[in-house]
């Protein structure tokens, strides 16, 4: 029981920073429409994909998103399309086995 406290505090710290980060990127960063609706924000080598069409409105990559993963046990899995290009930082990561890749979202094969 303590220990699901002690991780709680941290997810709920973790959750709060990120916020924040993804805040300051929308509001800071460079921004490009994408289709659908969608529009991307980057800064600092943090993504944000905002999506009014799903229910949690986006996804946001960051730098420190594996790191925190690897600290806590925990690993880090990206979901993309099929036909998804990694970017060089993502695919370097790929490389490493900092993240595992999976190919599962639904769209172009």
């Amino acid at each position: 029981m303590v220990r699901a406290l002690a991780i709680g505090v941290v997810l709920a710290g973790w959750v709060k920073r990120t916020r924040a980060m993804i805040e300051e990127v929308i509001m800071n960063g460079e921004m490009r429409s994408l289709s659908g609706g969608r529009s991307a924000y980057w800064r600092d080598g943090t993504i944000v994909i905002r999506n009014p069409r799903v229910g949690g409105g986006g996804v946001a990559f960051g730098p420190d998103f594996a790191a925190y993963a690897h600290q806590e046990g925990l690993v880090f899995n990206l979901h993309v399309r099929r036909s998804t290009t990694l970017s060089g930082p993502l695919q370097r990561a790929l490389d490493a086995g900092q993240i595992n890749l999976i190919r599962s979202l639904p769209g172009c094969l």
